[in-house]
């Protein structure tokens, strides 16, 4: 990955616009405007919404239901996780951009925020 937070086939001549879309993950698609949480990951914010952490994670869903100061925060540092770790992650459980999803983020998100993840017959 380079300094922007492209991959190298990104750079290729031989690569598309739509290979260049597929592969960022220096940004989450969702503007402030239309959602209702912000993550905040190495000092960058992620807006996303709570509904949809929570049906991806217990964790979160205990977090906003529960007597937690997370169920009324506007932003939610989660330190310890890089950012373009958890865009990915965003952009795999939102389906808008195809991301190809590699098993060191998985394994990592899903032991820290107890996120299910099933793909086919596989449940991780």
């Amino acid at each position: 990955m380079s300094d922007d937070n492209t991959s190298t086939a990104e750079k290729s001549s031989d690569d598309g616009p739509s290979e260049a879309k597929r592969l960022k993950t220096d940004s989450f698609p969702w503007e402030e405007g239309y959602t209702d949480i912000t993550l905040i990951v190495e000092d960058k914010p992620i807006h996303t919404n709570k509904g949809f952490l929570m049906a991806a994670s217990p964790i979160f869903k205990t977090m906003f239901l529960s007597a937690y100061k997370e169920k009324k925060a506007k932003k939610i540092p989660l330190p310890g996780k890089t950012y373009s770790d958890v865009v990915q992650f965003l952009q795999y459980l939102s389906q808008d951009v195809y991301t190809p999803f590699t098993g060191k983020i998985q394994l990592h998100l899903r032991s820290s925020l107890s996120i299910k993840i099933e793909m086919g017959n596989i449940h991780l």
